[in-house]
Order: C-alpha cells, then structure tokens, then sequence
C-alpha cells in the first residue's frame, strides 16, 4: 500500500509509521472464488471475526485506521471489492470465501457504498450475520424513483467518462479534487497533508479495469426500484452511525429496513468522517458489539 513518499510530503511521521506497520505486519492476501478475486488483509487471532467493508475507494486499506484500534478484539478481514460487476455474485463470493475459511458466522462493519454489498450478504445469507454496523451506510428503497434514476445516471457519466478519457487524466484530475476535498485538521497541517496523500494513493493504485468494474458494481446496485424492503431473516441487531447530511433519505431507508436497529448520531458533517469521528465511531461499535 505504502508505494510512494510523494504522496506524504510533510505528513505526520507518526501517521506514516502507523500505515508502514499495520501494512507489514498484515500482509495483503488474494484469494479466487469461482474466478471472483477477492483481495483483503486480515489480522488474526482468536478472537469474534468482523468483515469490513469498505466505501467508495472499493479498498479495505481504507478502513486501517478503524481496524487499528478494533484488531485487539476482532478476527479482521478488510476486504477489497471483488473483482466482478454483479453485486449479487460479488456478496455470493464473499460468502463464499468466509464459509471456505470455516466461518459460518461473524460480525459486518460496513462503511457508505459497502452497505451495498452487506445487503447482498443480507438477502443470501442473513443468518451469517451476527450483528452489523454500518458507517453512512444506505438504502436505494426509500429514495423515489426520481432520485434512484439521479443516482443511476450520474454513476452512467461517470462511467462514460472514465471509459473515453486517458486513465491518468481521470487520476490527476480526481487526485486534485481529493486534495481540495479534504479539509479536516485544519489547525494540524501534517495530520490534513497524511490524509490527502492516503486518499490519493488509493486513487493511484487502482487500475482502469478495477475502478471500471468496481463502479459497475455500484450501479448495478441502482439498475431497478424495488422497494420497500426489510431484512426480516436477519435475526440479529444493527448499529446505524449517521453523520450530518449526505443521502439522508437514503440513509433512513437503511435504518427502517431492519427490526432490531440502533441508531447513533453524529450531529456534525465533515469531509472525512471515516477518519474525523473514528473516536466515536470505534468506541460505539466496541460497545455494541460487546453487548
């Protein structure tokens, strides 16, 4: 992961140390399932196993900061997207992929567009799930149709985009809105500069197949309306973290859909909530899932 210190130029050098270490310590690993790739880190131990999903970035890397301070008490797997367009295939060789390991049940963490894939998980296998936490996370079936089709479409010109211009101008170009993107710690300059350089990196070290195929996987999430839905055979408890703004319809529609649901507020918007309220966002989930 940790390719390049020009990503990090005058970054905090304890940040940097702490990506070098959990990078060493737990060694990427790639597995095929029914000619899927699945790619993840896992840190182990004999402890309660929980499966990371992560956002956009389709990179388990993404989440090193929360499974930091979660790898004393969970078997970890952070998984990178699969390496197919489907999201039903994909959430079907994720399962499979666990129960090959001999896991037959474990906790989910999944952060914004990895709640898509944990309803994948939901609707093929709810009972493999103890319990879950999902991070921003949403729901398409209590948008309205209008809405479904804007996210449809903008996910349709994204691709297009990235299918008709050179792959490193869609690079350099999303590289410098990261940088502008990201706006927090702003009284500390060296913590701001490590996150811009993280988030960049993991724009780098995708490919145009990989970021083509993980972005098909998410509009295949927004191919149809169907909806409302609950995950009734999903016999165990939610933990929903919400920040301020974003899709909240979306966000309430994941919310409802589930029986035994908890909801916990952040009452603040940030740029990077992943990194800006993993204080709150680790020791909410220790708690829930310690119960």
């Amino acid at each position: 992961m940790f390719t390049s210190e020009d990503y990090y130029k005058d970054a905090d050098s304890g940040l940097k140390n702490q990506l070098k270490r959990f990078d060493l310590m737990n060694v990427q690993q790639t597995v095929h399932i029914d000619n899927t790739k699945i790619s993840y880190y896992e840190v182990t131990n004999e402890k309660p196993v929980l499966l990371m999903l992560p956002g956009a970035t389709g990179k388990g890397i993404s989440l090193f900061r929360i499974a930091q301070q979660l790898q004393d008490e969970f078997h970890i797997f952070m998984l990178d997207y699969p390496d197919i367009d489907e999201l039903d295939s994909a959430a079907l060789a994720i399962i499979k992929m666990m129960k090959d390991r001999g896991i037959e049940r474990f906790n989910v963490l999944a952060h914004s567009y990895g709640s898509f894939l944990l309803q994948g998980i939901l609707k093929h296998e709810p009972k493999m799930v103890n319990k879950l936490v999902t991070i921003n996370g949403y729901s398409k079936y209590y948008m309205g149709f209008f809405a479904l089709r804007t996210e449809r479409k903008n996910l349709q010109r994204f691709l297009k985009f990235i299918n008709y211009v050179p792959f490193n101008r869609y690079q350099d170009r999303y590289a410098s809105k990261t940088r502008v993107a990201i706006d927090i710690y702003k009284e500390n300059k060296p913590y701001q500069k490590f996150w811009k350089g993280f988030y960049e990196e993991l724009l780098m070290i995708s490919d145009k197949e990989e970021t083509i195929t993980n972005y098909r996987m998410m509009l295949d999430y927004w191919k149809e309306f169907v909806g409302p839905i609950t995950f009734d055979d999903f016999e165990g408890e939610a933990l929903c973290i919400t920040t301020k703004g974003g899709n909240v319809k979306g966000k309430e529609g994941l919310i409802s859909s589930f029986n035994k649901v908890e909801e916990k507020r952040i009452d603040k918007s940030s740029s990077l909530a992943l990194v800006e309220f993993a204080g709150d966002i680790v020791q909410s989930t220790k708690n829930f899932l310690r119960e």
